[in-house]
């Protein structure tokens, strides 16, 4: 294995964070590159644009709620420019021939800084946790954990594949599922009590009730947030005649309840990004125990939207944040969390207490 780092500071938040680069939301893995040159050198520096440019496509797929056209052209040199490191894998060369699999990560705050400027929706963090409950009524019988919940093993391979949003959905629960009828709106209070509880043990942002059952050669959707008495009720419909040569109903309609959730996250995060102030904090450190003590705390703050390093050295490190609050409400909300922002007129420090 080979590391290209572009900078410095990227050696240090490998080593410091202990985070493999593919547990970044800004990183994509698996490309796979492969170019011939007149010499081996060219082969190579072409082999590794385009990885580059088909990363930065699948990145833009990821955070974004779709293509944006206006960075539909934008040029290798520019994308060089965001990326942080490269990790190379099953590298093969040749005089004439460069082949190879990448994992390439990008700069959050230099991608947050691009996006904002051309006025694209994204989110540059996962979601809050979501809990799914999908129940399917076969006619017969009602079923929800057990593995034979075509829905469920749907959802679960959909949710998994996905990099945005942190969905879990329960292999168990003391839920009276008997008492659940496709009218969701008429669901009784003890049940609803015991969904809710179970909410509170995965800390969910959002605990999601999904009804699925067939109706002539339709699949019927129909769910809500229980946290959220107020919500309407959503319901979708898939029909076995619209359905794509190999394609499962049941298939379908996951990627969809996905899609859904994920869109509205991204939408939910622009919002908030366009009301946030962003300010920059310089961290100083005198051991690596320190900088990953404050860095896992300033990761943990519920009250930034979001937070990247933007460098690093042996000794502090720069960190990008955005936040709702006024700064005298942050200094405030930090100081809660056993953290001191100091404002010496040239830069914004923080420490621990």
């Amino acid at each position: 294995m080979m590391l290209y780092f572009r900078l410095l500071a990227f050696v240090f938040i490998i080593s410091f964070s202990g985070k493999a680069i593919s547990a970044d939301l800004f990183t994509i893995d698996g490309i796979k590159v492969n170019s011939t040159s007149t010499n081996a050198k060219q082969a190579k520096d072409n082999a590794m644009a385009a990885g580059q440019k088909e990363a930065f496509s699948k990145l833009l797929e990821r955070i974004t709620t779709s293509q944006p056209n206006n960075l539909a052209n934008i040029d290798a040199a520019k994308i060089s420019e965001l990326v942080q490191g490269i990790e190379v894998n099953n590298e093969k060369i040749t005089s004439t021939f460069y082949s190879a699999t990448l994992s390439i990560s990008f700069n959050r705050a230099l991608v947050d800084n691009l996006l904002k400027d051309s006025n694209v929706s994204f989110t540059d963090k996962k979601s809050l946790p979501i809990v799914i409950l999908p129940l399917f009524l076969d006619g017969q019988s009602n079923l929800l954990f057990e593995a034979e919940n075509p829905l469920r093993s749907s959802l679960s391979a959909t949710a998994s594949a996905n990099h945005v949003l942190n969905i879990s959905i329960p292999s168990k629960g003391a839920v009276d599922k008997s008492s659940l009828t496709q009218n969701i709106e008429n669901i009784d209070s003890s049940t609803k009590e015991s969904i809710l509880k179970m909410g509170q043990d995965y800390n969910a942002d959002k605990l999601i009730l999904i009804v699925a059952y067939k109706d002539a050669d339709k699949l019927i959707i129909r769910m809500q947030d229980l946290k959220d008495p107020a919500g309407a009720i959503k319901e979708m419909s898939f029909k076995n005649s619209d359905l794509q040569v190999g394609e499962d109903i049941f298939g379908k309609a996951a990627r969809n309840i996905i899609s859904l959730f994920e869109s509205q996250w991204i939408k939910d995060k622009a919002d908030s990004n366009a009301t946030s102030t962003k300010i920059t904090l310089t961290v100083p450190f005198s051991s690596l125990e320190e900088w990953i003590a404050i860095r896992n705390r300033i990761e943990n703050l519920s009250f930034l939207k979001s937070s990247a390093v933007t460098s690093l050295t042996a000794k502090y490190a720069l960190i990008q944040i955005s936040f709702s609050d006024d700064f005298e409400s942050l200094t405030t909300k930090m100081n809660e969390q056993g953290l001191v922002l100091e404002n010496t007129g040239t830069a914004i420090i923080l420490r621990a207490k």
